[in-house]
């Protein structure tokens, strides 16, 4: 078997750009470490908070079965009044007076 020399190119010698040597020369700062000015205030939105950013709520989970969810998913998608975060509040909220009643 023959071998076979590997040919490598040379390493170019580093001369950086002549608007680069400028630019360092007067003093440039490079823009990724120059700190950005703050985002502009807008007017607060209209739009409701979220629950996820609210402090009085608690993320929580449970496991159903899959045809209830699959039921529970078709109600709520005709129903534009109640999510499924509503859905869960109402019924723990009428548990929870019925077991103080």
């Amino acid at each position: 078997m023959v071998e076979r020399k590997r040919i490598v190119a040379k390493k170019p010698a580093p001369t950086p750009p002549p608007e680069a040597a400028s630019w360092v020369s007067s003093g440039g700062i490079d823009p990724e470490l120059q700190p950005t000015a703050p985002a502009a205030t807008s007017t607060p939105s209209t739009r409701a908070q979220g629950k996820r950013s609210r402090s009085d709520y608690k993320q929580v989970g449970a496991y159903i079965p899959k045809d209830l969810d699959k039921q529970v998913k078709r109600l709520l998608l005709d129903n534009d009044e109640m999510d499924f975060s509503d859905l869960v509040t109402q019924l723990l909220e009428d548990w929870v007076n019925q077991q103080s009643d």
